[in-house]
C-alpha cells in the first residue's frame, strides 16, 4: 500500500513537471493589441515572417500578406518552409470563392 502511494506522488511530480511555457504564440494569440504584440519579433526569422504574414490574413490584408510572403521567400533563397507552405494553402483556401481555379 504504500509502495502505492509512493510511486502515485512520483508520477503526479513526474507529470506536473513536463508542462512548458507555450510561450510567443499563446502572447500573439491574447494580444488585445497584435500589432504591438508583432513587435516584440526578432526580423528575419521564420517566426517574425510567420506571425506577420497570420496578422495580415486574419485582418484581410491579402497585398500586406503577400509582401510578406515574397519577402520571406526571397530571405530563404525561393526555398518555402513548412509554416509558409501551410500559409500559402490557408490563402488559397480563403481565396477561393474569388479564384476557384487557382485553389484547386
Amino acid at each position: 500500500m504504500k509502495i502505492r502511494k509512493v510511486a502515485l506522488v512520483g508520477l503526479m511530480t513526474a507529470l506536473c513537471g513536463r508542462t512548458q511555457e507555450i510561450g510567443y504564440v499563446e502572447t500573439f494569440s491574447l494580444a488585445d493589441d497584435r500589432a504591438a504584440a508583432l513587435r516584440e519579433l526578432v526580423p528575419g526569422t521564420d517566426d517574425y515572417y510567420y506571425f506577420h504574414a497570420l496578422h495580415a490574413q486574419n485582418t484581410g490584408m491579402r497585398q500586406r500578406f503577400q509582401e510578406v510572403m515574397g519577402r520571406w521567400q526571397r530571405d530563404r533563397d525561393g526555398h518555402v518552409t513548412d509554416s509558409a507552405r501551410e500559409l500559402l494553402n490557408r490563402q488559397a483556401l480563403l481565396d477561393y470563392a474569388r479564384q476557384p481555379q487557382e485553389t484547386l
